[in-house]
């Protein structure tokens, strides 16, 4: 396990912040919240007036909201999927519209977070505390001016962490303590410290640590009868620590962000339940360690320039202590190093016209203590150019990406070299003028290599794997209006059609996926999205968000196969998430729900591969008290509020009922 002496100094660290000037605070208020909106006002009309579907929520909503992670607020996404193995310490994936984990690029800060090994990247391993901003895109953005890996994406989870803003502050500094108990003896303190460093500087500090030993309940069912089973080896032990510094040399001479970060995690790893095998026997540590930097420029209104820079290492040892081994365990130990690199220039001839290109290169190695480890290396380029027209009622945009990959290995055969250019084309148009309604239409060639895992390791993978190639298709229209005294309602529907060829599913089996071609997949789905803020005093105001998506991803790759024209593993047909949030005087509250419809284990579909419906309801209560310097909030969470036994991927029981306390202090 981790050594606790970090709790011991993250505490002590708490307490000497807690100690700054409190002695000097006396006046006490209630804090008025109502400037918080669902999706702030910048939000909702990127929402409104993008291309491809979109969707943000805001740090002041995540406040609000009962959440331990990040993937519980990319539930709240229409047409996104999250697999998530239950527990504290399960990983977590997200993947759109049915095109899997690999198609979904996860951008922190503006820099994408690659991992060639398995294409997964762990949600789990990112907090809310820090998060500024959560944005969802399927199709390219309306953004241009970006890596061109980005664009190499079906869709893009892009998180914005907190930047310190000394604009309306006396202080050159800023803090902000949490500190966090929940059922299954969960501790999570965080600290989040921002200072002045002169006119042109600042710096940021931030870490959290969560412990648990996750020993939940859950009721198994075997046909008719049941029992109350305790989950097993589901404890997690993990911290972050986090850095970043700012760089502001005025209009002509840019900005610069620089980013160190280091994850360190073990975890248990609690397995499938099965007739009544509740015994975990693996385990998981990571540590990760990425270092960043970002540098923009604008050397005149109509010219800017974007590079960026990273590396990211990433150390993973599993370990399963069980009979089936002769020698009593296996034990893998896998160590990533990735180098990433882009440059991207955005020329604006004029108000209505821009255009962007954007060169990357990476290069990704892989050491695996496994037999028949390769040692691949690849090294991948992207390049892109981008071109957009935009004016009040019409919006263009279209792109093309050139994706090469060269391979080595360290004996046999690499795979071969690879060389694709992905278009797509998106158009938004608003046809009357005095009604707020817009079309969208959007087009994507995709085109997605198969992991190292994929393609060298005998044991969990399959060296056969053909690249996936994936057209996407979207048309929708969105809605944006206000009433009242500054009530607003937007509302976006989506009809969309997927055709793959050689998709590449994951069949999972927690840490390692067992890969293989479907041949050819065809989803066709409709997502609805409506939200509404409105204020029903001066103090009071009501935010709603639902959303609804239908989903049918059929499996057409053999005629002759008894998964012919089945809905593939894992995709709900129906699938559903809202909340609702009161905020007043007296003490705000929220509700969050998800839902998903039946799925299927495996290809066919058949009862004994079914999975069954489920509804999650959770609630969140919060309270802030300010002072002349600063502010207490007490925030009370009841997860899962009606107890529902379910499992998001089969035979990973959920959590049941739990609750979460939270108090935070700020300054």
């Amino acid at each position: 396990m981790i050594k606790t002496n970090f709790l011991f100094v993250f505490v002590f660290a708490i307490l000497e912040f807690l100690s700054i000037d409190l002695c000097a605070q006396s006046e006490i208020t209630i804090q008025d919240s109502l400037s918080a909106s669902v999706v702030g006002a910048s939000a909702r009309t990127n929402s409104y007036r993008s291309n491809v579907p979109v969707a943000t929520i805001d740090e002041h909503v995540i406040s609000h909201l009962s959440t331990s992670n990040i993937s519980d607020v990319v539930r709240l996404f229409a047409g996104v999927s999250v697999k998530d193995y239950g527990g504290i310490g399960g990983i977590k994936t997200v993947s759109v519209r049915g095109l899997g984990t690999q198609h979904t690029a996860v951008s922190y800060d503006g820099i994408p977070i690659s991992n060639s090994q398995n294409g997964q990247i762990d949600l789990s391993r990112f907090l809310t505390d820090n998060i500024a901003s959560l944005s969802m895109s399927i199709g390219q953005s309306d953004d241009i001016h970006q890596p061109a890996k980005n664009l190499n994406s079906a869709g893009l989870l892009s998180i914005s962490s907190q930047k310190p803003d000394f604009s309306n502050l006396q202080k050159p500094y800023q803090l902000k303590a949490k500190m966090s108990y929940g059922s299954f003896s969960t501790y999570n303190p965080s600290l989040n410290f921002s200072s002045k460093l002169g006119n042109k500087w600042a710096l940021r500090l931030a870490g959290d640590w969560i412990s648990s030993r996750g020993d939940y309940p859950f009721i198994l069912q075997n046909g008719l009868q049941s029992s109350k089973e305790i989950r097993r080896n589901s404890d997690v032990d993990a911290y972050k620590i986090e850095t970043d510094l700012y760089g502001d040399f005025g209009e002509k001479g840019g900005s610069l962000t620089a980013k160190a970060y280091y994850y360190n995690s073990e975890r248990g790893l609690p397995g499938s339940v099965v007739l009544y095998n509740n015994h975990g026997s693996e385990r998981l540590w990571d540590r990760i360690t990425t270092t960043q930097v970002n540098y923009s420029s604008s050397f005149s209104n109509s010219l800017q320039i974007k590079a960026i820079a990273s590396y990211n290492n990433s150390w993973n040892r599993y370990l399963d202590m069980n009979y089936r081994y002769s020698s009593g365990s296996q034990e893998d130990k896998y160590d990533q190093n990735d180098f990433y690199g882009s440059l991207s220039i955005l020329y604006k001839p004029s108000y209505h016209w821009s255009f962007s290109m954007a060169h990357d290169e990476n290069y990704a190695t892989l050491f695996s203590t496994i037999p028949e480890c390769l040692y691949p290396r690849r090294f991948s380029t992207y390049s892109s150019l981008s071109g957009k027209y935009f004016s009040d009622n019409l919006s263009i945009i279209a792109s093309v990406l050139a994706l090469t990959t060269s391979e080595s290995v360290s004996q046999g055969k690499a795979a071969p070299d690879r060389h694709r250019f992905t278009p797509s084309l998106s158009v938004g148009y608003k046809p009357f003028s005095t009604l707020p309604l817009r079309i969208r239409a959007s087009w994507r060639n995709g085109y997605r290599i198969p992991t190292f895992n994929d393609l060298y390791y005998s044991r969990v993978g399959n060296r056969d794997l053909r690249p996936e190639i994936a057209n996407q298709y979207n048309i929708g229209l969105s809605w944006a209006s206000s009433f009242g005294q500054n009530s607003s309602f937007m509302f976006t529907v989506d009809g969309y059609y997927n055709d793959v060829k050689d998709k590449i599913v994951a069949m999972p089996t927690m840490f390692i996926w067992s890969m293989r071609n479907l041949g050819k997949v065809q989803m066709k789905g409709l997502d609805l999205s409506a939200s509404s803020q409105i204020y029903l005093s001066i103090r009071q105001s009501l935010q709603i968000s639902a959303n609804y998506s239908f989903q049918k991803a059929l499996d057409l790759s053999d005629a002759e196969s008894r998964n012919y024209g089945h809905q593939i593993p894992y995709t709900p047909l129906h699938s559903a998430s809202a909340f609702l949030s009161w905020r007043n005087p007296w003490a705000n509250a929220s509700l969050t729900a998800s839902a998903a419809s039946q799925r299927w284990v495996m290809g066919e579909n058949i009862p004994q591969n079914s999975i069954a419906p489920y509804c999650d309801l959770s609630l969140c209560l919060d309270k802030t008290i300010v002072f002349n310097n600063g502010s207490w909030t007490l925030k009370a969470e009841m997860l899962n509020l009606l107890n529902t036994n379910y499992e998001i991927i089969k035979y990973y029981p959920m959590m049941g009922r739990s609750f979460r306390l939270s108090l935070i202090f700020s300054i």
